[in-house]
């Protein structure tokens, strides 16, 4: 949650002091759902707006050492997401020759590895 430091313990009874609230860990969950940062899977809209946030955020003031481990997490996901969906495009095309005869890309691109 941004810069602001959490403190659990017992002698609060479970909660967390977040900049002077007092927040249970189940509207903190909530709290980091809603930005993106539960840890479940997102969907590829919602990290590419985290990474502009983060760009836009690293041009104005700076990223923490987090946010850079964050936003390098989310690009090598981007990209991998990207050229996997480029491949699986590329493994169903097929290429007519003049001579009538047919290859699938998928093929050539074997044989050339």
């Amino acid at each position: 949650m941004d810069s602001r430091k959490l403190q659990y313990g017992e002698e609060n009874g479970g909660t967390a002091k977040t900049a002077g609230k007092k927040e249970t860990a189940k509207g903190i969950f909530k709290n980091r759902k809603a930005q993106g940062m539960s840890g479940e899977k997102q969907s590829m809209d919602e990290k590419i707006r985290r990474i502009n946030e983060l760009y836009h955020k690293s041009k104005a003031e700076g990223l923490t050492e987090t946010e850079k481990e964050e936003q390098a997490a989310l690009r090598k996901d981007y990209i991998a997401s990207i050229r996997g969906n480029l491949r699986s495009q590329l493994d169903h095309m097929t290429i007519r020759y003049e001579d009538g005869r047919e290859e699938k890309v998928s093929d050539r691109r074997k044989r050339h590895e």
